[in-house]
């Protein structure tokens, strides 16, 4: 069985911090400028880890919704505090980066003996 959490997002900086015993589970809403819901059904998302990881988010349960899904290995990855960015690259030729910051793996990394 796969455990993941919900990471803790800072308010000002955008960094996650996760504890380093289990996979991520975020759900990321969009919304245009004026706060209206964004349909991002179709849109080309993804997650990438400093070099470490770039995944495509995952289908929500509604169109302005889609998923960061980690595994807890690549939560382990991340222990030395690397950047991250959501990338939209639905325009190949303007890739669009939504949201930035660090992520801080905080606890184990390692299974205990």
């Amino acid at each position: 069985m796969a455990i993941e959490q919900t990471p803790i997002i800072a308010p000002r900086t955008g960094d996650i911090t996760l504890h380093g015993r289990a996979g991520m589970l975020c759900s990321c809403k969009f919304q245009d400028a004026a706060g209206v819901a964004r349909d991002v059904s179709a849109a080309l998302l993804y997650f990438e880890i400093d070099g470490i990881v770039r995944l495509a988010l995952e289908a929500g349960s509604t169109t302005d919704e889609r998923l960061i899904r980690l595994t807890r290995a690549q939560v382990v990855s991340c222990a030395a505090g690397p950047k991250f960015a959501l990338v939209e690259e639905t325009n190949a030729t303007n890739p669009q980066v939504l949201w930035s910051g660090r992520i801080r793996v905080t606890g184990f990394t390692v299974q205990p003996a």
